[in-house]
Parts: structure tokens; sequence; C-alpha cells
């Protein structure tokens, strides 16, 4: 150590040659605290440490963000996917139990159907209407004011809206339905929007009808049935009647002959 430059800056700080230093084989790490170095090569890293670090952390920061990025979107996308397939699901299964979905904005009058709602009304795919308007026109003249009316009272009164109807497709054909909603409102209790099903019933009506007539039927036959045995029965009592009456006077006219005879 007596070789190499040595200045002596103050009690605790010492001031060393790099050259010196590299040629005696002394490390920096052996050094005294705080003691400083002259002629030290030029070093990029030393000169540019706190810009180098904070391009680290930025690149570091950058990396992370992209990261969180990229599993957000693969969430989403995952999400979206099996949003999509429960969609698809729930349009399965309202095709197959024949039930559509309305969904109607009551401040715009625009209403969103179901895709099966379409072919419930006897529309292709995009045919229908959006309109609440649209949708009365498919009502069948003779239920229209029946259905307005329970839409108004379910939207002013609060009543449940539950009700079966005819609707005519645009081929002429007559279908039963029946439909389910309710009203959501506002901070004021305005009724801002309605949700409802419709199911198609037209076959149960139509068996609901083909009993009627067949319990009508029956209780025709039956009261016809009724009718001949009553008539029987009234004509056995008047020949019973007779009957009797015959048997009385043979009896009245045998005491007859006998008083007759008791004379004689």
């Amino acid at each position: 150590m007596s070789s190499i430059s040595v200045v002596e800056i103050s009690p605790t700080q010492y001031m060393f040659d790099y050259v010196q230093l590299e040629k005696w084989g002394i490390k920096l790490s052996d050094l005294p605290e705080d003691s400083i170095i002259v002629n030290e090569p030029y070093s990029l890293y030393k000169e540019n440490i706190i810009l180098i670090w904070g391009v680290i952390v930025t690149i570091i920061a950058l990396a992370a963000i992209v990261i969180t990025l990229q599993v957000n979107i693969i969430r989403r996308k995952k999400a979206e996917e099996a949003l999509r397939e429960s969609e698809e699901r729930y349009a399965l299964a309202q095709r197959v139990a024949n039930i559509g979905s309305w969904d109607w904005d009551i401040r715009t009058g625009e209403i969103y159907w179901s895709e099966s709602i379409e072919s419930l009304f006897g529309f292709g795919r995009g045919e229908f209407g959006e309109t609440y308007e649209a949708f009365l026109e498919c009502v069948h003249s003779e239920d229209r004011q029946y259905v307005i009316d329970s839409v108004n009272a379910c939207r002013e009164d609060g009543k449940e809206y539950n009700i079966e109807h005819r609707i005519v497709w645009p081929d002429g054909t007559v279908r039963s339905v029946s439909e389910m909603g309710g009203v959501f409102r506002d901070e004021n209790g305005k009724a801002i929007r309605m949700l409802g099903m419709v199911v198609d019933i037209t076959e149960r009506k139509r068996t609901e009808e083909a009993l009627r007539k067949a319990h009508e039927e029956l209780e025709a036959k039956v009261e016809e049935r009724t009718k001949e045995l009553r008539e029987k029965t009234e004509k056995l009592e008047r020949m019973n009647k007779l009957f009797i009456d015959r048997e009385l006077k043979m009896k009245e006219l045998k005491e007859e002959i006998e008083k007759m005879k008791k004379k004689m």
C-alpha cells in the first residue's frame, strides 16, 4: 500500500489512484467507505446508472401492463364466449319449448324480440317490426283491445300481466299465445320498461276446444238418453196405472157378480 498514491482528504476520507489499484490487484470493495477514486476509466453504466435503472423499471412495468392486458383480454374473450354459448343455449331452449321473450322500452316505443319470437308470429328473421304498434298489428282484431287494456292496466295500475289471446300470421293463419310480463319503473314510479315472455298455446287451445265439443256432445247424448228413459218410464207408469185400474174394475165386477149370485 505504500507504493500506491493515497491522498488523505479528511481524517475519514481517502483518495486512491485507480491505475495503481489495478496494478496491485486491489479491489474497490476492499477500500474504506466513502473513498474517492481518481483516474477511473469511463463507465457508461456508472455515468447513467439512474437512467439505465429507470429504463429497466419502465420496461418491467410496461411488460407487467402488457401481460395484465393480455390476461384481461383472454378473460374477456372467455367471458364473451361463455356468454355467446349461454345465449345460444337459451335461444335453442326457447325454440324447443316454443317460447319467445321481448323487452319493450316504453320511452322510445322500441321492442327487442328474441330470435324465436319472430317464428312464433310467423315472420322470418329480421322481418318483425321492432315497435309496440307492430306487435299490436299482429294481434287478432277481436282481441286487440283486450291486449291494450291489459298492458295499460299493468303499466298504470301495476296489475299482473298474464293473458291469452290470438294472433294472425302474415299468411292469415290464426294462432293462440299466452303472455306474461312485468314493468320496471324509475325513481318516480313511472313505467319505463316492460319485459315479458310469449308461449305458443295453439295446440293446447285446440285440445281444449276438442274436449269442450266432446263434452257438449256427451252431455247432449246423456240428455237425449235421459229424455228417452224418462219417456219410457212415463209410458210404463201409464201402462201400469191402466193395468191397476183394470184389475180394480175386474175385482169390482167379480164382487158385483158374487152379490148377484147371493141374491138369487
